[in-house]
């Protein structure tokens, strides 16, 4: 894989170098993660540095300013600009955390790769120099956003729409329509939750929006078929946003390959099952139970040679969940009762099972839900039965 700032043969989406075009592109378009490091010395965390350089200027760091200020965010108080090997920007670190209580550790970094890089050639390669170079040590991820480009996703959804197939999964589907009703994009999921999808027109969205050049040269050189047939036909982007859980759930997760087609495939696919899957109508298999009929794949998983997955690690993600659900649940009761027992059990449980900032991230959403609530609820006294049950819960 080259390190050159290239897009290397070994990264192309291709399966065939000699191959006319192909169906779908892979790529992440969102890279965070946790590190764990040192970046300001403890003189200094009051007053920080507004420039930092490292091996001779190979690696530099700015902080981001607002106004005579330095900007940071609830979570921690700099954020530095990142300059990598050729004086570009590589990312962002977010540095010195504001309570220890959400980070368990003060050397605590948070880093999120710039978007273009993602979309060069030997991004982990870098990553991993970066990291060497500065003696850090990676933790965990915190989001990844993984995309594939290519392929006709509203198709299925149109189909739907007229009863022609059935959706598996639970998760909440919502369409968004334009004029004279014209699908314009789908979210499976909430964006807050621990996986979240959504579709969209890519190449429209970049003339609109973004002025992602560098996207489109990365659907070129891998000659997507609906990129290159016209510089006008749309591109379908499937979108699929993971959160920490959600990462830690697939065990071969790993953070050398997260540019590799193979292994993001292999993610998206396992994280797909049973949650973003059709299957033909009743109608025309005759099978009643919708799980048992076979599968329309959204996806050519074999054009991108998915990895193989076995299955995603559950436990500990339904685990969270209910955890989650009882933070939430003791948080409603004291809005609606104002006892203090229901706020205490609600931060005793966040801080206990590492969900705190979570928690603080979730609060004001969940505001927004119990105002909407406020009328049809009428708690002046919490029955002692309810209030017992729901403390065994928590």
């Amino acid at each position: 894989m080259s390190d050159s700032g290239t897009i290397s043969q070994a990264f192309l989406n291709r399966p065939d170098p000699e191959s006319k075009s192909v169906k779908h592109t892979i790529n992440l378009d969102w890279f965070q993660a946790m590190i764990i490091g040192d970046l300001i010395s403890p003189d200094d965390h009051d007053s920080p540095p507004l420039e930092l350089s490292f091996l001779d200027g190979f690696i530099r760091f700015r902080l981001n300013m607002k106004g005579d200020q330095p900007a940071g965010n609830k979570h921690f108080k700099y954020i530095y600009r990142i300059y990598y090997r050729d004086n570009r920007k590589f990312g962002e670190c977010l540095v010195i955390p504001r309570n220890n209580v959400i980070m368990k550790d003060s050397r605590a970094i948070m880093f999120k790769a710039e978007n273009f890089r993602l979309y060069e050639g030997g991004f982990c390669f870098n990553f991993n120099l970066f990291l060497e170079s500065m003696k850090w040590k990676f933790d965990h991820f915190t989001r990844l956003d993984i995309a594939v480009d290519g392929g006709s996703h509203f198709t299925n959804i149109l189909k739907m729409a007229k009863g022609k197939i059935f959706k598996l999964g639970r998760a909440e589907f919502k369409p968004i329509y334009e004029g004279n009703m014209k699908l314009k994009a789908f979210y499976v999921g909430n964006s807050q939750s621990q996986k979240s999808l959504r579709a969209y027109d890519k190449r429209r969205h970049i003339k609109q929006f973004e002025h992602k050049q560098y996207i489109e040269e990365f659907w070129t050189k891998n000659r997507l078929h609906d990129a290159i047939r016209s510089d006008k036909s749309r591109v379908e982007r499937l979108e699929l946003q993971l959160r920490s859980d959600a990462i830690k759930a697939i065990p071969q997760a790993d953070v050398e390959k997260m540019d590799q087609m193979e292994h993001l495939a292999g993610m998206m696919k396992i994280h797909f099952k049973n949650w973003f899957e059709f299957v033909e109508s009743k109608a025309k298999t005759g099978i009643k139970t919708p799980s048992h009929r076979p599968r329309l794949e959204s996806v050519d998983w074999d054009s991108l040679r998915s990895d193989h997955f076995d299955k995603i690690n559950t436990k500990g993600f339904n685990m969270v969940k209910r955890i989650r659900q009882a933070i939430k649940t003791n948080w409603m009761m004291f809005y609606f009762t104002k006892l203090d027992e229901f706020r205490i059990t609600a931060f005793h449980m966040a801080d206990e099972f590492n969900c705190y900032q979570w928690f603080m991230t979730a609060k004001p959403y969940w505001r927004k839900e119990f105002d909407l609530m406020a009328d049809d609820v009428h708690l002046a006294v919490v029955p002692d039965d309810l209030a017992v049950q729901i403390r065994k819960v928590s």
